[in-house]
């Protein structure tokens, strides 16, 4: 890994088996539902999550919508799931921002879905703001959405 480069993994075991976990993280319709910062996801190109499929997040801020652009880089059905940020025409925050969900089917029946993110700081300004606070912030985003993806799924 870079020196530029961060990254960090948050886990959590799911009490439902990994199809239903699955099903859930490739349901677009229904991300909404347990993460609340995303307002709608919308299919670019092709019907289905497939390696080089583009979507269209759509992120409540506030009272508006700010859509961001990803791709699917790589899938394997029921283990892992990868997501790689599309840069927009502004300049970002974050420079290849990677979200890659990875499961595993548990004796007991139970998921551990872990979430890893890694991504690169834009400039010397973002780098050092993300030693400061950005890389924590992050963190406990993610465990807050996986927490709430964890709640989601086990009350279906």
């Amino acid at each position: 890994m870079a020196s530029d480069e961060t990254s960090f993994t948050v886990s959590e075991q799911i009490g439902s088996p990994v199809t239903v976990v699955w099903r859930t993280l490739i349901n677009q319709d229904k991300t909404p539902e347990w993460n609340n910062q995303i307002s709608r996801i919308k299919i670019v190109n092709g019907k289905r999550y497939q390696k080089g499929t583009e979507l269209i997040v759509f992120l409540q801020d506030g009272s508006q919508e700010v859509e961001t652009r990803v791709e699917i880089i790589s899938i394997v059905p029921e283990k892992k799931l990868v997501f790689l940020d599309i840069p927009g025409k502004k300049e970002p925050l974050l420079r290849s921002h990677q979200r890659a969900y990875q499961l595993k089917s548990l004796l007991d029946g139970s998921t551990e879905l872990s979430v890893s993110i890694s991504y690169k700081a834009a400039g010397f300004i973002t780098r050092v703001f993300d030693r400061i606070y950005l890389r924590g912030f992050l963190m406990n985003a993610e465990r807050s959405e996986l927490l709430k993806l964890k709640r989601y799924i086990e009350n279906l």
